[in-house]
């Protein structure tokens, strides 16, 4: 999501659901989204940072009249506010430690500590890559051996423009009267997402660092899954199982947002191509194993022997 959002606006839901696939089958279906799902996508929007979804949920608790939810969303607005504030400050029973995303390696690397928490963020944005921020406690007689193992007290964490995405604190109490993790809180929410997508469907992943670009395919849908009990879902099961190739011509999987979902054309020159194929029949009940063994070699002869 771009930082020139309209602010003061009803908010729409191009600005809600990242895919054009499913807003298109949901408008076409004349799929109303209530503003209590609005707040539940603005939260687990996979495109915006930590800023921009507060803005949009102070946005949508003036405009809405569900109490409720405007009592929800101040409960989380100020908490937050709250995990921040206390995340700088340091009594001296504190060190904040800086680990930075490296590309190469696909994984942060430690970068070293401080005593000022503001310090190591200005210095981890000069990386300009992803980046953590972790408030550690030192260890002193005082403390009892529980304590000893919380290592990381709070986090943060940042995009590579230096953004704040997500924050943590055990240091501050959750005092609303709804549990944190409550499945009936907008933030944990169970939402209908009417979407175009069948078993098979070859698709790609938005604001997926680690699947960009990939293709994929679907390999369960919500219609397989029996909902006898609908107090037992929560957002997370608001997603799609699918599977990509990788390495050696392995297969692995992801539960994906469904809001996060495009249909995709493979590329008839892309060495994936038959092998991407040749899985989709065997989801579909076409095609045998032997055909796909035999797929899953000539991959990986050609992607460049055994690696994975």
């Amino acid at each position: 999501m771009n930082d020139d959002r309209r602010v003061g606006t009803a908010i729409t839901t191009v600005e809600l659901i990242p895919s054009k696939d499913v807003r298109a089958y949901m408008e076409e279906k004349g799929r109303v989204l209530t503003d209590f799902e609005k707040a539940t996508l603005i939260y687990n929007h996979s495109g915006m940072n930590f800023t921009e979804k507060a803005a949009c949920l102070k946005e949508l608790m003036e405009l809405t009249e569900d109490s409720n939810l405007r009592e929800e969303i101040q409960d989380r607005l100020s908490y937050e506010d709250r995990c921040i504030s206390r995340f700088y400050e340091n009594d001296g029973s504190y060190i904040y430690g800086l680990e930075v995303y490296d590309a190469e390696a696909e994984r942060f690397v430690g970068q070293g500590y401080s005593a000022s928490g503001s310090m190591v963020v200005e210095c981890g944005k000069k990386f300009q890559e992803k980046f953590n921020v972790y408030k550690i406690m030192l260890m002193t007689e005082d403390i009892g051996p529980d304590a000893c193992q919380m290592d990381h007290v709070a986090s943060i964490y940042f995009d590579h423009s230096g953004r704040i995405c997500a924050c943590c604190n055990s240091e501050v109490e959750w005092i609303a009267g709804k549990f944190e993790w409550d499945r009936e809180r907008f933030e944990n929410a169970y939402i209908e997402i009417q979407h175009p997508f069948g078993k098979g469907s070859i698709v790609r992943v938005k604001n997926n660092d680690r699947l960009e670009d990939e293709l994929c395919i679907v390999e369960c849908c919500n219609d397989e899954l029996e909902k006898q009990n609908q107090g037992n879902y929560d957002y997370s099961d608001t997603s799609l199982r699918i599977a990509y190739i990788y390495g050696a011509g392995r297969f692995g999987h992801e539960h994906v947002n469904i809001v996060d979902l495009e249909f995709a054309t493979p590329d008839e020159t892309d060495l994936k191509y038959e092998l991407l194929h040749c899985a989709r029949n065997l989801i579909l009940g076409k095609g045998g194993l032997n055909e796909f063994q035999m797929l899953c070699d000539i991959y990986c002869e050609k992607a460049g022997g055994d690696s994975v």
